[in-house]
């Protein structure tokens, strides 16, 4: 499974906790969220928001890329480009990034001291 990361950002006019619509759509994806991933294999690991800057963070386990777009294609997932933008981007995890430190300092023959 690859991580992915998830930046969503929107207008303060699109901001879903004031405007009617973009909470519709909104609301819609929330409720559609599971099953959809689901049906993709997709896990959410983690999601946040900075209210103050209209911006959301998701981090997203997915089989590859072309799966976890399959999946943010489906109706309720694709209406909220109407109202954020998206930013996705392929990210490892605190072990992985540590493999590959130690890989590195191996190859290099710094010794690892806890």
């Amino acid at each position: 499974m690859t991580t992915f990361l998830c930046i969503a950002k929107h207008t303060p006019q699109n901001c879903p906790m004031f405007n009617a619509q973009s909470g519709k759509v909104y609301y819609d994806w929330f409720a559609k969220m599971p099953e959809i991933s689901q049906k993709y294999g997709i896990k959410i690991l983690a999601s946040c928001t900075v209210v103050s800057e209209h911006l959301s963070t998701m981090i997203f386990e997915a089989p590859n890329l072309e799966v976890l777009q399959r999946a943010l294609m489906e109706p309720e997932f694709f209406a909220v480009s109407k109202v954020d933008t998206f930013e996705i981007k392929p990210a490892l995890g605190t072990e992985e990034t540590m493999r590959l430190f130690q890989q590195q300092f191996q190859q290099q023959r710094i010794p690892i001291t806890a």
